[in-house]
């Protein structure tokens, strides 16, 4: 919803900075013929801009200095021009209105602080035109404030602020009316952060009870929106509750309440609880729905054999917070590659690593006794990966400078393990097709 109405019409092109710059429309503007409108608008701009600078946002998928969105519902576009000047109000943001070829500068909006945080245009309300939320940088760099204005009477109204360190726009109850959802933090800074959902109901904001984060918002590592196994909309938050533990809550409206479905009762935090690496949930079997990581101990194959390594249980969540399975993966991040397992045979795997790659095993039963089935080669010569070819490797990926290659051992067809089946199980952890989303 954030986007759809956001473009930059080719006259403002030249305007598209980042950071704070001072500078006028001539030296930003540098084709040869320029339309009539252009011209009205640098006249405008030349005029509203003295002793002003644009001042772009600086995060988020809007950070243009100038931008255009149907503030007011009217079917055309306005421009908001993000700027700063002297003065203890010195943000502005300058809203021009265009009719033909007549530009003007219809409201100016002043904000306190340092700088835009970010800025998105959502529509929270059955009225025509969007809403402007916009996030200001105060002094405290964690500390930062949000607000929401509507412009469904031609100038802007302030429907809502808040304090805030992240902020989404989201629409978690599927009814095309976005909602702002806010993370801000708690009593201290070691104390777990707090989320809330504001949302406008028949012309009045209306705000979530709080609920709990499982961090301090300074840890907090990502935020972002995906679906759960029923299809519901939801909110993952992932935070670092240490330097090898990741944590994950996932929040959705459940009975129409904002609700923290992944809260362990056991142990006060999400239950997606990651060791060793930073796992991330991701949709990482194409189906729409995020999935979350779980860690499974694979047992060693002697007792000298200490190395601790974890396959992966993939699994979303449903409204009630119950963990449908997905799949299982093996993981190597030391070099980028993780192989989709069986489920039928998942957790009987042992991977051990030596001077040629890495061999998987697999385990009867009563884990008593262990078959090798398969290695995992990385080849970095040519002559090497043509001699593994040569006798009966398969190539899984080939780079610019490397290889990886997989062997099967004459034990392998007992587990239904083939060649078709390994070139379709590998994968690069950056390979686009299965890239987590930023």
């Amino acid at each position: 919803m954030k986007s759809k109405w956001l473009m930059l019409l080719g006259v403002l092109a030249c305007l598209l900075l980042s950071g704070c710059a001072m500078k006028t429309v001539d030296e930003m503007y540098c084709l040869p013929k320029r339309s009539e409108a252009y011209q009205e608008l640098q006249k405008v701009l030349d005029t509203e801009l003295q002793n002003m600078e644009y001042c772009a946002p600086l995060s988020g998928m809007n950070q243009q200095p100038v931008q255009a969105a149907d503030v007011d519902g009217d079917g055309v576009s306005e421009f908001l021009v993000f700027a700063k000047a002297a003065g203890e109000r010195p943000l502005r943001i300058l809203v021009i209105e265009r009719e033909d070829q007549t530009f003007t500068l219809t409201d100016t909006l002043q904000f306190s602080g340092t700088a835009f945080d970010q800025v998105e245009y959502i529509s929270m309300d059955d009225k025509s035109g969007v809403e402007l939320v916009v996030g200001i940088q105060l002094s405290d760099q964690l500390l930062r404030s949000v607000a929401a204005y509507t412009f469904a009477d031609g100038k802007g109204e302030k429907l809502l602020d808040a304090n805030y360190t992240n902020f989404l726009t989201v629409d978690l109850d599927r009814d095309n009316q976005g909602e702002l959802f806010v993370l801000y933090p708690g009593q201290t800074e070691e104390s777990p952060g707090f989320v809330a959902l504001y949302e406008v109901e028949k012309g009045v904001v209306e705000r979530s009870l709080e609920v709990k984060l499982s961090a301090p918002v300074s840890r907090l590592q990502r935020v972002i929106t995906g679906e759960l196994a029923g299809g519901e909309a939801a909110v993952f938050v992932a935070s670092a509750l240490e330097d090898t533990v990741l944590v994950t809550d996932v929040y959705a409206l459940r009975s129409g309440a904002l609700t923290n479905i992944s809260l362990s009762n056991e142990s006060g935090t999400s239950v997606s609880t990651i060791r060793n690496h930073f796992v991330y949930a991701q949709d990482i079997d194409e189906d729409g729905q995020l999935e979350l990581p779980a860690l499974i101990p694979m047992k060693a194959m002697s007792e000298r054999n200490t190395q601790s390594e974890d396959l992966i249980r993939w699994y979303s969540l449903s409204i009630t917070g119950e963990e449908v399975d997905k799949l299982y993966t093996y993981h190597n991040f030391v070099n980028g590659w993780y192989l989709v397992l069986d489920s039928t045979w998942a957790q009987q795997v042992t991977v051990t690593q030596d001077s040629t790659g890495y061999s998987f095993y697999l385990w009867d039963l009563a884990k008593e006794n262990a078959i090798r089935v398969l290695e995992v080669q990385m080849l970095y010569d040519q002559d090497e990966i043509s001699q593994a070819m040569e006798s009966g490797a398969i190539l899984l990926y080939q780079g610019e400078s490397s290889a990886y290659v997989g062997v099967l051992t004459s034990d392998a067809a007992q587990f239904g393990l083939t060649q078709e089946w390994l070139r379709g199980s590998f994968y690069l952890i950056y390979d686009v097709h299965f890239q987590p989303e930023a």
